[in-house]
């Protein structure tokens, strides 16, 4: 006598009847379907953002346009400007990236870092910090410190204000902790250099002022320093 199994005598297993013992069974084209759809789930940038990122490449266009790169100072003035204006872009970046949600701090941390760029803006078609012979220069310079002293201290606050809400996890605390530490280092000697004597004594840039005006020349002209001691016969020259 032979033994016959549940599946011969009729002729179909209890799993091909009720479906496996953990669920329903799915079609394969469900369930590559799914697995699509979880792989293709990205996030996008918010409209902020982008409007930021156009803030940056606005900068960097107007640089450009208003400096001419045709020597080897001018390109150096133009790459110290696109790594200051880089770095700051950066760091507001990879906040965004990693901790930003839509609140009304959010965007009014965002509106201050748009106040950001517009100085940026501003400082951008005097930017000559190779050349600081003149008051408007100086000014600029002076601008500019002030400009990445407000920003790194608006980033301090937003890193402690991330590790107060996420201390229920330790592990995030001591690297929020020094991020939000540098940016105050850093905000503290921006404010240092504002206040810092300029490097082009005061007398020596009195001296060029005033052979600018007794020759009638531009006021934002640059003069060499190794004019200065010969101020006197330039001026006695001129009067002739």
């Amino acid at each position: 006598m032979t033994l016959q199994s549940p599946q011969d005598k009729r002729g179909a297993s209890t799993e091909d009847v009720i479906g496996p013992a953990d669920g329903p069974m799915k079609k394969p084209e469900e369930k590559k379907t799914e697995d699509t759809a979880e792989a293709e789930e990205v996030e996008e940038a918010t409209p902020i953002e982008l409007f930021y990122d156009l803030f940056f490449v606005a900068n960097l266009t107007t640089v450009t346009s208003v400096h001419y790169i045709t020597e080897s100072k001018t390109l150096s003035s133009y790459i110290l400007y696109f790594i200051i204006l880089w770095f700051t872009w950066l760091h507001v970046t990879l906040l965004d990236v990693r901790f930003s949600v839509d609140s009304v701090y959010e965007r009014i941390c965002k509106a201050l870092h748009f106040a950001v760029m517009g100085a940026f803006a501003s400082v951008s078609t005097t930017w000559d910090p190779f050349s600081p012979d003149d008051d408007i220069t100086i000014t600029a310079l002076r601008t500019m410190t002030l400009t990445l002293m407000f920003s790194r201290f608006i980033l301090s606050i937003q890193y402690f204000v991330v590790m107060y809400f996420g201390r229920s996890k330790p592990r995030t605390i001591v690297p929020l902790a020094i991020h939000g530490t540098v940016m105050i280092i850093s905000a503290s000697v921006y404010l240092g250099v504002r206040y810092n004597p300029p490097i082009v004594p005061r007398t020596e840039r009195l001296q060029k002022k005033r052979i600018k005006n007794e020759l009638g020349l531009d006021p934002n002209l640059s003069l060499p320093i190794d004019l200065v001691p010969l101020s006197p016969h330039i001026l006695k020259s001129a009067r002739r």
